[in-house]
């Protein structure tokens, strides 16, 4: 169940990405990922076991955004 947050953030990123077509630069979004898997990490609170976890939300994260970036083009 921890792992529905960072798949909802990166869904919303992908949407949010999508409505904003190339006007974001790729620096932005990789902060992005990083800050969203930083919240799903410290919210489900894997970091008390440890901080490794990031990686895997981050993944997470990731495959989130660009499923919806797929799915919301045609």
């Amino acid at each position: 169940m921890a792992e529905v947050i960072p798949i909802l953030s990166g869904i919303m990123l992908g949407v949010t990405l999508d409505v904003c077509r190339g006007r974001v630069p790729g620096w932005i979004t990789a902060a992005l990922i990083t800050v969203l898997a930083a919240y799903a990490t410290i919210a489900s609170g894997e970091f008390r076991a440890s901080w490794g976890y990031l990686l895997v939300d981050a993944s997470f994260v990731i495959a989130g955004a660009a499923f919806a970036l797929m799915a919301a083009r045609p």
